[in-house]
């Protein structure tokens, strides 16, 4: 009995064992299913989900003063009030409303209060709901969702174009965009234009239909360019000396390193931070003694990045505008061997994802991105980063702009050119001023641009209290802002400006060194950056005579004498100014007007517009026309612009307008609103007069180093016959220029020659 008992329980103690030594295989083969640092994720989202589940987006928690509830901050004007309601709401204790203080007196006034949260989310779609009601609003209202990069926004939509007007009841809205890889924030609100009130409540985010506080955290992906920041703080290259041979060696490290930087797959994937690369390899170029020397190091700098396979061709039917320029890499000054290296990268195989550039969808434009700003230099030694500051701009115009074939110098020679110049920006000031001097090559037109483009963002900006215009080459006061700051000045409508702040206003226009307080001027206003007053000199009558003028903040309220949106000018004449107007007043309007015998349309008064002109199109136009193209920048090859299908404005109508159209346009209609005369130049009967638009298609931007910002057009705007607006604007039918007396004098001059036009 014994001997069997002992028996049974030595069966036992084996099976036992023998399932402890299986346990303890699979724990040591499988052991990293156990380590602790695999549930990192899981608590970190563990963390996560306890801050998402306290996210105050139904407006719950309120401990400010100022009734914002907590997390949430204030956008758009502070004309606007937005508080937390305890009266008028959907559920909870409040709803958020938002209203304007006074009565808005200018047509892009809005307020939107607005609360971020950080992009951690797995997910290809971020959605915003909300419930909004409205009461006496007059503009299209929208949920605002903004998903934002390591260098600004990466999708944006405000529904504005939807012409959302709301009810007096609560009712849902919604809007989805898609989640970019690399987003770092997301920025939820709500918008409400112009006059009235709109409440919101009950928000809700969802990444892919799921509630955020569902949804996976996603995996961080770091790029080894992340990785390198030796070179964050500056170059460490200080070149005193440089011989013609040095220029050229820095010429081809310049073109090499920009190729490169758009064009290899690895660049393009993130393995290396383009910046710190370049100041590896200068030293060792600046030192060669020739050019064998110099090609050898190159071409290793090149095997070391990694070999490339070519890419499938694909047989592609578009019209092509402008193709990359590589005609440079059959230099003689290149051996053939490192001629050979290049020319293989120029069809190798690329992914779709690319870490400095990125083509935002459904529209044209490239996107820079991951460029450090590189704040703080040290301009009198740090050669490095001025050279830098030379290379990103000139290969940003030589892969990147529209109109790189119209440039008048042969942008092909700049780079050679301005490396002496670079070189020797010792101080500031001397580099801001070489920036200009670089700048003003593809961008003729700079009266406002270049002031702005190097404005430093660092400090407060004011603003003169009246509006200029130029008469005859001269800077002409033509209008108030703030009337009472501007008689208190002494500044008088007509007067002649002639210098501000003791430098000729042909230097401003045309800058050729820059000071503090940084005067900019611009198509109708003067921008101060960093001053609360500008001495202006000032010819009047005859006489010179000098003021100085009190300026004040941009974001300041001033009281303006608000233009009506349309009018009467006889009953035979009606008025628009597309400015001021909204889509669900249109139809209104034009049906008061459909007998009139002429409308005049007037874009002279303002840069940024919705899209109300193009619906103003489908009243005048008994068909869809075409009105302009566009081209893009093939991303598989940087350098290479495609035209674009035109684009077609107006809709069936055969009750369209039958009366004579005069659109009114001077260099104060820039940007969108010269998409928007050719839209209207499209249709029948139209006839545009004035003076020369702007042109200052200045769409998308990039950082140069000291933490610079400066614009260009990047995508190449044309009437659908292919004629030019670049450096010409949009086609005027007949030149009418204002003139001095008749600003004084208080005329309209061009709206008294529309009017004549009309009833000829």
């Amino acid at each position: 009995m014994n001997a069997s008992f002992f028996r049974r329980q030595r069966t036992w103690v084996c099976i036992l064992l023998a399932g402890l030594v299986i346990i303890i295989v699979g724990a040591y083969f499988c052991g990293y299913r156990f380590k602790v640092e695999n549930y990192l994720p899981l608590l970190k989202s563990n963390t996560y989900r306890d801050t998402l589940s306290n996210l105050n987006l139904g407006f719950e928690n309120v401990s400010k003063p100022n009734g914002l509830p907590d997390g949430w901050v204030q956008w758009g004007n502070w004309s606007y009030d937005i508080q937390v309601d305890s009266l008028v709401k959907r559920s909870g204790k409040y709803a958020l409303r938002v209203e304007p203080k006074r009565e808005p007196t200018a047509a892009r006034e809005y307020g939107c209060p607005s609360f971020a949260i950080p992009a951690i989310f797995e997910g290809e779609n971020v959605t915003l709901k909300a419930f909004m009601r409205t009461e006496g609003v007059d503009r299209p209202i929208g949920l605002m969702l903004r998903i934002d990069g390591n260098d600004g926004s990466l999708q944006f939509d405000n529904m504005y174009r939807k012409g959302l007007m709301g009810t007096p009841e609560w009712e849902e809205y919604s809007v989805t965009l898609p989640l970019p890889v690399e987003a770092k924030m997301i920025y939820i609100g709500a918008i409400l234009w112009g006059k009235g009130k709109l409440w919101i409540d009950d928000i809700q985010l969802l990444i892919d239909g799921k509630d955020i506080t569902e949804t996976p955290i996603k995996k961080t992906k770091t790029f080894k360019a992340e990785l390198d920041t030796v070179f964050d703080d500056g170059s460490k290259i200080d070149i005193r000396t440089y011989t013609p041979e040095m220029v050229t060696s820095l010429e081809l490290l310049g073109r090499i390193w920009g190729f490169l930087k758009y064009y290899h797959p690895a660049v393009a994937a993130g393995e290396y931070n383009w910046d710190a690369e370049l100041f590896r390899i200068m030293p060792a170029v600046i030192g060669t003694q020739n050019s064998d020397e110099r090609n050898k190091i190159l071409a290793e700098w090149i095997d070391r990045l990694g070999k490339v396979k070519p890419a499938k061709k694909a047989s592609v039917n578009q019209e092509v505008k402008m193709q990359p320029d590589f005609t440079w890499m059959d230099n003689p000054e290149i051996s053939k061997p490192l001629s050979k290296k290049l020319k293989a990268i120029i069809n190798a195989e690329r992914g779709d994802y690319h870490y400095y550039i990125d083509l935002l969808p459904n529209e044209n434009t490239p996107k820079f991105k991951n460029e450090k700003r590189y704040e703080k230099i040290d301009y009198y030694y740090d050669s490095g980063l001025r050279l830098l500051a030379l290379y990103r701009y000139w290969n940003i115009i030589q892969y990147f702009y529209p109109y790189r074939y119209s440039i008048e110098k042969e942008w092909d020679t700049v780079l050679y050119e301005f490396i002496p110049k670079f070189l020797d920006s010792y101080f500031a000031n001397y580099y801001k001023q070489t920036l200009i001097e670089l700048m003003k090559i593809p961008n003729e037109r700079m009266d406002f641009v270049s002031n702005i483009l190097l404005l430093d963002r660092t400090q407060s900006q004011t603003r003169a209290p009246f509006e200029i215009m130029m008469v005859d080459d001269k800077l002409v006061v033509k209008d108030y802002l703030d009337e009472q700051l501007s008689l208190k000045s002494g500044i008088r409508i007509g007067d002649i400006i002639v210098e501000i702040n003791k430098k000729p206003v042909e230097e401003i226009r045309r800058p050729t060194v820059v000071e503090s307080p940084f005067v900019a001027i611009g198509s109708s206003n003067l921008h101060l950056f960093n001053g609360e007053k500008i001495t202006v000199q000032v010819i009047r009558e005859g006489k010179t005579l000098v003021f100085d003028v009190d300026c004040y903040p941009l974001d300041k309220d001033f009281q303006r004498v608000k233009k009506p949106s349309h009018l009467f000018l006889s009953n035979e004449t009606g008025y628009i100014r597309p400015d001021s107007l909204s889509d669900d007043s249109l139809s209104n309007i034009m049906a008061s007007f459909m007998n009139t015998k002429g409308l005049i349309i007037d874009l002279r008064y303002f840069s940024v517009m919705d899209d109300t002109s193009f619906t103003l199109c489908s009243y005048l136009s008994p068909h869809p026309v075409d009105y302009v193209r566009f081209t893009r920048n093939d991303k598989s090859q940087p350098g290479t612009f495609i035209f674009m299908p035109a684009l077609k404005t107006g809709k069936e109508n055969r009750d369209n307008y039958k009366g004579k159209v005069v659109v009114l346009v001077n260099d104060a209609t820039v940007f969108k609103s010269e998409t928007y005369a050719m839209a209207l130049q499209a249709c029948p009967n139209v006839m545009v007069i004035g003076s020369a638009t702007s042109h200052i298609n200045q769409d998308n931007g990039f950082i140069l180093p000291g933490d610079f910002y400066t614009t260009m057009a990047s995508a190449g705007m044309y009437y659908p016959d292919g004629r030019e607006t670049n450096r010409v604007g949009v086609a005027v039918d007949m030149e009418v220029k204002p003139t001095i007396q008749g600003i004084i004098n208080g005329r309209d001059e061009l709206l008294e020659k529309a009017i004549e036009i009309i009833h000829q």
